[in-house]
């Protein structure tokens, strides 16, 4: 349309036109603050460039990693030569096979954030990403970059953990397995009793118990759990 005035916004993927279903090109066309234009190649996008769009959405899988940092660069090189407007603002694409790593690098550039894609994380979260860019609002949502590719695993927690030291481990061992006296822990570990009973006293106040008995069965339906 000649005739409309609003903000312009590139949207480039390679096969953007079977990307996305009928009712989400239309909403993305029709519906928003935004006059969309879809780029299918690089010559689209830099042909559009003369649009002086304020904002562009590029999608990583579509360019090598070793050119991310070159696309952006050429970006803001085409837009103040070829229409000497200002940069637009740039959100990256991703998908769920988009490396985290990706994104961990891209952060540190002069991208605003990112846009997920809607075959990986529905058409909702793809408008949430582009109305960010859209506001100026910084986007990089946590709860899509833990679903990338080689995100870090979270580190396994154990609920209601007791921790002991290694002598208190070995001496509850030897409690649980065998029923030995302080006495026989004590000749058993080369140490005194009287040793012996100071580390019982802790490993009693750990667990929440008041004697070797209570403190023998607790600790072996932990371990059984």
């Amino acid at each position: 349309m000649s005739d409309d005035t609003r903000p312009v916004h590139l949207f480039y993927k390679k096969d953007i036109m079977t990307y996305l279903t009928d009712e989400a090109k239309y909403t993305l066309e029709n519906k928003l603050e935004r006059r969309v234009v879809f780029c299918e190649s690089w010559q689209d996008l830099s042909n559009n460039l003369k649009l002086k769009p304020e904002s562009i959405c590029f999608f990583h899988e579509d360019v090598s990693k070793e050119s991310l940092y070159e696309v952006i660069s050429m970006i803001e090189t085409l837009s103040r030569l070829v229409c000497s407007a200002k940069t637009p603002t740039l959100t990256l694409g991703v998908g769920k096979n988009t490396r985290y790593n990706t994104i961990k690098s891209m952060s540190k550039t002069s991208l605003t954030g990112l846009v997920p894609a809607r075959r990986d994380f529905g058409f909702e979260e793809t408008l949430k990403g582009l109305r960010a860019q859209w506001a100026g609002i910084p986007y990089w949502p946590r709860h899509i970059i833990e679903q990338l590719d080689d995100y870090p695993a979270k580190p396994i927690i154990v609920k209601n953990k007791i921790d002991l030291t290694p002598r208190q481990t070995e001496i509850l061992d030897i409690i649980v397995q065998r029923g030995a006296s302080n006495k026989a822990i004590a000749r058993m570990l080369n140490i005194t009793e009287s040793t012996v009973k100071l580390h019982m006293s802790g490993i009693l106040k750990k667990y929440g118990v008041r004697n070797r008995t209570q403190l023998a069965l607790f600790a072996r339906d932990k371990a059984l759990a």
